[in-house]
């Protein structure tokens, strides 16, 4: 909505129901500047399947502030009731020229003081969504961004081998903004290395016993009766008598 005019707005109300909702009457928010289009806030009835059509007028002071309004507006009567939301954002037609100077710490204690080459310098939305504009910077002199509309900016500046810088600014005239930043004069990096490792281990057999068991247990004696070896076609043979013990 663009400041110091008036902007319309209207929508349509349809009854989905089965039965007629009574006399409806508009309920605006407490917001400056904004009020119903009409003279009256009253819409009457809406038959079953009827629509009717509502406008509202927002008139944004010559001054105000460049922000966005929310809120809702009501519709409401004896039996029925509902909302709707909306959310205005106000605008300037004004436009302004913003030049950004980055520079480092070669730009102030090195010979010749030479601004920050290849640094790259982009002008955002204030919620960082769009991208709106970005540049590479030299070394002789700023970067001139043209024609930008009044508002907040995100000012987002970066370059290899230095820190970030990230600010938000109104821009409401012509402005030259400094950015500095700092060379990174340490850098850490991660180093995963595989390791061997031996791997030791000690076995320990343990045995359990279980006692009062009602299993055979063999017992194997020699045979009395008898020599205790037989000669048998070149054949030795033992007699040995076995029995369970249990």
């Amino acid at each position: 909505m663009l400041r110091g005019s008036q902007s319309f707005i209207s929508f349509t109300i349809t009854n989905v129901g089965n039965r007629e909702t009574e006399p409806l009457r508009v309920v605006m928010p407490k917001v400056l500047g904004l009020a119903v289009a009409a003279a009256s806030h009253e819409l009457g009835n809406l038959l079953p399947g009827n629509s009717t059509s509502v406008a509202v007028r927002y008139s944004p002071a010559a001054d105000s502030d460049l922000i966005t309004v929310g809120g809702t507006i009501g519709f409401t009567s004896d039996r029925v009731g509902t909302t709707i939301g909306f959310r205005f954002k106000v605008v300037s037609d004004r436009r302004f020229n913003l030049t950004c100077v980055v520079k480092d710490e070669f730009s102030i204690y090195g010979v010749g003081k030479p601004l920050l080459v290849g640094a790259l310098v982009s002008i955002r939305s204030p919620d960082n969504s769009v991208r709106l504009s970005a540049r590479t910077t030299s070394n002789t002199s700023g970067l001139l961004f043209e024609g930008l509309a009044e508002g907040y900016y995100k000012i987002h500046v970066e370059a290899k081998g230095h820190d970030q810088q990230d600010r938000t600014m109104l821009l409401d005239s012509t402005t030259t903004i400094d950015a500095f930043l700092s060379t990174k004069v340490v850098s850490y990096t991660w180093v995963v290395k595989e390791v061997k490792v031996t791997e030791k281990y000690t076995f320990v057999l343990k045995a359990t016993f279980v006692t009062q068991v009602p299993v055979p247990i063999i017992t194997v004696s020699k045979s009395k009766a008898g020599s205790p070896l037989h000669l048998l076609k070149h054949q030795n043979s033992l007699v040995f008598n076995a029995a369970d013990a249990y």
